[in-house]
C-alpha cells in the first residue's frame, strides 16, 4: 500500500474514532437531563401533560433532598388531578390550563402518580415517581 494512502486512511480512522466519543459524550449527558441530574442545592424543572386518562411522561425521577418544581400542563378535554401521598401533592388543573408544584422528596422507593377524578385511575390515568437516594 501506498504511504500517503496509509497516512490518509489512518486520519480518516481517527477523525472517525473522536467522533464516535463525541457522540457518546452527547448521549451520556443527554441522559442526564430530567431529574437524574443536578446538585441538590439546583431545583429540577419540567413538564407533565395530563391528558385524557394519561400522564405524559408516564415516570419521572427526583432525588431525594432534592427540590422538584412541575409545571401541569392540562391538554385534555377535562379537569385532570395530579396526587402523590408520600409528599403531600394534589393538585388539580383546569382544562387548557397550567399549574406549577414544588416539593422535595425525603424518601427513596418508587411512588405512584395519580389523578383522583372518579374513573381516572380506573382508565389508566397512572404514573410512576422513582426517588433516588
Amino acid at each position: 500500500m501506498h504511504p500517503a494512502t496509509l497516512g490518509a486512511r489512518r486520519r480518516l480512522l481517527g477523525a472517525g474514532v473522536a467522533a464516535s466519543v463525541l457522540a457518546a459524550c452527547a448521549l451520556l449527558l443527554a441522559g442526564c437531563s430530567w431529574f437524574s441530574g443536578g446538585r441538590a442545592s439546583q431545583p429540577s424543572r419540567n413538564e407533565v401533560r395530563l391528558g385524557d386518562f394519561y400522564f405524559e411522561p408516564n415516570e419521572l425521577e427526583a432525588r431525594v433532598g432534592q427540590e422538584v418544581t412541575l409545571t401541569l400542563r392540562n391538554v385534555g378535554a377535562t379537569v385532570h388531578n395530579f396526587r402523590i401521598d408520600e409528599f403531600g401533592v394534589d393538585q388539580d388543573v383546569e382544562v387548557g390550563r397550567d399549574a406549577t408544584i414544588t416539593f422535595t422528596p425525603d424518601q427513596a422507593g418508587t411512588f405512584r402518580i395519580i389523578c383522583d377524578i372518579p374513573g381516572h385511575v380506573e382508565a389508566g390515568m397512572v404514573a410512576t415517581l422513582l426517588g433516588r437516594a
